[in-house]
């Protein structure tokens, strides 16, 4: 991650409840425990902060649309 914020990547993140283990759930080879998802989210509010986007759905549309100059084309 660090390297990748050195060189001005993008990181993206999607995870699904169905392959996070929470507490109290039997262990699965098909998911992984929460407590990583925490760790990263954590690691990266303490090393990162200020310097990271985190829209909402609508938001991001909203800046592809803009980006890409078809804001008002999508609308109609």
């Amino acid at each position: 991650m660090d390297w990748l914020v050195e060189k001005k990547g993008l990181i993206l993140v999607n995870v699904h409840p169905d392959y996070t283990r929470f507490p109290d759930e039997p262990e699965s080879k098909d998911t992984f425990p929460v407590e990583h998802y925490i760790n990263l989210l954590k690691y990266i509010k303490d090393r990162y902060t200020g310097r990271y986007w985190q829209p909402l759905p609508k938001e991001l549309a909203g800046e592809m649309e803009r980006k890409s100059g078809n804001a008002e084309k999508l609308k109609s």
